[in-house]
């Protein structure tokens, strides 16, 4: 059949055809769609009846203690290579294949409940045109005037695969000792740049808060928080606070501390400037992240569901291609 769909001849070898048409082999196929089931398991709700019978080991469980004879069964995490013990359910070997490519326990959080689809983000989001730097100087200068806060939240990722974050704050308010700040914080490796740069967000507006209880604003003040951003990957992340995958705890958080500088009387807004810009905030924010990563201080280390996702990914492309290796047919075609 799948001759006949990709016009091969009929001589022609079905591992290279499926190599052709990027089609998984069977038994790789199977890895892949266990994986994606136990990945999802990760990101299941408190009340999924699934959730409920995973084991009390696995991350973020609330499966009430259920007496297992352990010397008879593998728990989830756990190989047995003589193929004496087995798991105690389909539902432990199915999680089993992603427990190598978690390298601790330490996942990122879940966040607590689904944002109500009728709840509005306080965030306000903003696109820049290419043109922002020649009048980017004037618009912080306006903004400082004005009592705001700017802040650029950045992240890297260093060639060793060491992760960075780093934000530069610029502070306008009056009697505040410091009017530009700089802060960096060392992810380590179980992380991916996304992360990073939406963690910098967080701290920006957790700083931001410090800023404005310090130093209270008058109603009669129109004060605002401004960051300015270069990747677009977490400017369209942080506008999802109804997705439920990866970074929905630190995309909540924020939209939470948003909330809470708006009842104050303070708008946030999250500017999207091109990238590579000459910006000279982006480049200090940038040194920044690149040496946090190098740091051995203010460590914000955990396992992200992203580095996992990208994990698995590449586990399934190893396995393809060991098992193309080992293939004797059809190897001249390719």
């Amino acid at each position: 059949m799948l001759r006949k769909v990709l016009g091969a001849f009929k001589t022609s070898p079905i591992t290279a055809i499926k190599v052709e048409a990027s089609i998984l082999p069977v038994k790789i196929r199977f890895e892949k769609i266990c994986q994606n089931y136990a990945y999802r398991a990760l990101l299941l709700g408190q009340n999924h009846p699934i959730r409920k019978r995973i084991p009390e080991s696995f991350p973020f469980s609330i499966n009430e203690e259920t007496e297992i004879n352990w010397n008879k069964y593998l728990d989830w995490n756990q190989r047995d290579q003589l193929n004496i013990k087995k798991y105690p359910t389909q539902l432990y070997r199915i999680l089993n294949s992603i427990a190598s490519t978690i390298p601790s326990l330490n996942i990122e959080n879940m966040g607590p409940k689904e944002w109500a689809p009728w709840k509005e983000n306080p965030i306000n989001f903003k696109a820049s045109k290419n043109d922002v730097e020649r009048h980017h100087s004037q618009e912080i200068k306006e903004i400082l005037l004005n009592k705001g806060v700017v802040g650029y939240p950045e992240g890297s990722k260093q060639k060793n695969q060491k992760i960075g974050a780093g934000l530069y704050l610029l502070n306008g308010r009056k009697g505040h000792p410091k009017k530009a700040e700089r802060y960096s914080w060392n992810l380590g490796y179980n992380q991916e740049t996304l992360d990073a740069k939406l963690l910098a967000i967080y701290k920006a507006l957790t700083k931001a808060i410090r800023i404005i209880n310090t130093n209270p604003i008058n109603s009669s003040q129109e004060t605002r928080i401004y960051l300015y951003i270069e990747s677009q990957a977490a400017f369209q992340r942080l506008q999802k606070t109804q997705d439920l995958g990866p970074g929905r705890d630190i995309v909540q958080k924020c939209a939470v501390l948003a909330q809470s500088l708006r009842n104050k009387g303070v708008e946030t807004t999250i500017q999207l400037i091109p990238k590579n810009s000459k910006i000279q905030g982006n480049k200090i924010a940038d040194t920044l992240a690149k040496k946090g990563a190098n740091s051995i201080f203010n460590l914000e280390t955990r396992v992200s569901l992203l580095y996992i996702r990208k994990r698995l990914n590449q586990s399934i492309k190893e396995k393809w291609v060991n098992k193309w290796n080992r293939e004797k047919k059809g190897r001249h075609y390719l």
